[in-house]
Formats: structure tokens, sequence, C-alpha cells
């Protein structure tokens, strides 16, 4: 993978994030503690941030850094979550609780259902 695809990568996770939260690019730095400009620039001009500013963006959107990076060691062996799946994890991270819990059960009977399709 080339530096320009992480960095794509990169700042387009930090876009959903900032989406999903209804941020500008103005909020983002006030809740970072980062000044405008760095956030500002980091998009236009297409740069991967430096670690501790990665860090202060995390803090402020709620997350760990490894959070942002999230990858699975289930015993399903399955790599890296996909794009789709790190959407769902965070979208249910935004939900408020009665939301989340409704998300949870929708999910699990999805996935019974899908266990009896299988058996059929």
């Amino acid at each position: 993978m080339l530096i320009a695809d992480i960095t794509n990568e990169v700042l387009d996770h930090i876009k959903f994030l900032m989406n999903i939260k209804g941020w500008t690019t103005y909020k983002l730095a006030e809740e970072a503690d980062v000044q405008q400009s760095i956030i500002y620039n980091m998009f236009r001009r297409k740069t991967l941030p430096r670690i501790d500013t990665l860090e202060k963006i995390c803090k402020g959107l709620g997350i760990t850094l490894c959070d942002f990076f999230v990858f699975t060691t289930d015993e399903n062996n399955c790599g890296p979550l996909t794009v789709e799946e790190r959407r769902l994890i965070e979208i249910r991270r935004c939900l408020k609780e009665e939301r989340s819990q409704r998300l949870n059960t929708f999910a699990e009977g999805m996935l019974e259902s899908q266990k009896l399709d299988d058996k059929i």
C-alpha cells in the first residue's frame, strides 16, 4: 500500500467520524485541542497527520488511537475489519443507549435467521 493510499484512508476515516457527529473542521479542532489551521491544511493538502495530532483528534472524537485502527482477533481470524464493519461499529457508538440496544437485538435476530437458513 502506498503512503498516498494510507493518507487518503486516514483522512477519509476522520471525515467519516466527523460526519457521523455532524462536526466541521472547526468543531474537530476545538474538541481535539488542535489549531484549526492544522486540521484545515491536513485535508486541503492531503497530508498524513503527525501521530500526536492523530492522538488528539481521536481523543476529541472520543475514541482511542487503537480504536481508529480497529483490527479483530476473533476466533474466525478474519483479519482487519472492512470499512463497512468499522462504519457499523462507529455508528453504534454514536447511538443513544436505547437505539444501541435495538440495533444489537436486530443484528442478533439477523444472525439467528441466517443460522436457520444455513440448516435448510
